[in-house]
């Protein structure tokens, strides 16, 4: 799970898109992720690319090399559900990803102030995931 927000002011990576509203976050850059139950501490990529009408479409990459994992999928503040039945929302700075069984929110994916990627689960923080600076 992650989650990350715009570091620099209070709507920094965010859009107002054509009808008004705030539409999905900016969650792009490369993040390095600590160690986390199962999973190895990882590098977190991830590409957003928004549109006018406040969707996006998103791909997050983990891992380098060989053994990286991509996910792609989209979103919007009306929330899209997926093939395999999750649904995926932007709602103020976050993204939200709630599979079909879950109960509550979800998880949800923030950058906090300082620009790292977070991912909170049903509103506990779960991950901080430092960005990478260049």
């Amino acid at each position: 799970m992650f989650v990350f927000r715009a570091a620099t002011g209070a709507l920094a990576g965010v859009v107002i898109y054509a009808g008004g509203a705030v539409a999905c976050p900016n969650l792009s850059g490369t993040y390095l992720c600590p160690a986390w139950q199962v999973q190895p501490p990882t590098q977190l990529g991830v590409t957003s690319v928004l549109r006018a009408d406040g969707s996006a479409s998103y791909e997050f990459r983990y891992g380098t090399g060989a053994s990286q994992t991509i996910r792609k999928f989209e979103a919007s503040p009306a929330g899209i559900l997926d093939a395999n039945a999750h649904t995926r929302m932007c709602v103020g700075q976050s993204l939200l990803n709630k599979g079909p069984n879950e109960v509550g929110e979800g998880t949800k994916n923030v950058l906090n102030a300082a620009g790292d990627y977070q991912a909170f689960y049903n509103g506990q923080l779960q991950i901080t995931c430092p960005r990478q600076r260049r």
